[in-house]
C-alpha cells in the first residue's frame, strides 16, 4: 500500500515552451559568416560561410561556435541542427 497518492505527472507546469510547438521553432535564426583573422596580417585563419545560429547570439558567439563543435574540416552548418540529435 502506498502512503502518497499515485499520479500521472509530476507537477511541473511549462514554462518556457508552447505545447506542441518545437523549441527552436521559437528562435529567431539567421545566417552569418563565421571568419578568424590573423590581427597582424589579415589573414584568414578559419572561415565558414552561412552558418545558421541565433539572432541573440553575439559575434563573438558566432566566431567560436563552428570551431569548437566541428567534427568535419568543415564543421557543422547550423547551430539549430546540431542541437538537435
Amino acid at each position: 500500500m502506498a502512503i502518497a497518492p499515485q499520479r500521472t505527472a509530476i507537477g511541473i507546469k511549462r514554462h518556457f515552451t508552447t505545447e506542441g510547438v518545437h523549441p527552436y521553432d521559437e528562435v529567431v535564426w539567421e545566417r552569418r559568416d563565421s571568419r578568424i583573422t590573423d590581427y597582424r596580417d589579415g589573414s584568414v585563419a578559419f572561415e565558414q560561410l552561412g552558418v545558421e545560429v541565433p539572432t541573440t547570439w553575439s559575434l563573438n558567439a558566432t566566431t567560436s561556435w563552428p570551431r569548437s563543435t566541428s567534427a568535419a574540416p568543415r564543421g557543422p552548418r547550423s547551430a539549430r541542427r546540431r542541437s538537435v540529435r
